[in-house]
């Protein structure tokens, strides 16, 4: 399996017992990846119930869209998480 495939997650501080070489790699990856994403517009979610769905958007304290964001911008930002949620296996 390529590393493209697999999921790691790492809890704040729990970095502190790596290696010094082996976190710093990866704090310059994460880095390198939250440059490349650019910042936060929103929070995209679906709730699925048994008998229902409940879609939400949502924008944190540091998101760069807020509840002012025209309906056109947000819609986008919906657009683009439905092709994404396509993608996904």
């Amino acid at each position: 399996m390529s590393t493209e495939h697999r999921w790691v997650s790492s809890a704040p501080g729990s970095r502190d017992r790596l290696p010094e070489d082996v976190r710093q790699e990866r704090e310059q990856r994460h880095r390198e990846r939250d440059e490349r994403r650019g910042g936060l517009l929103a929070i995209v979610s679906v709730r699925v119930y048994e008998h229902d769905e409940e879609p939400q958007v949502s924008f944190p304290p540091d998101a760069l869209l807020g509840v002012e964001t025209d309906a056109p911008v947000i819609a986008e930002v919906v657009a683009r998480a439905r092709t994404q949620l396509g993608r996904w296996r």
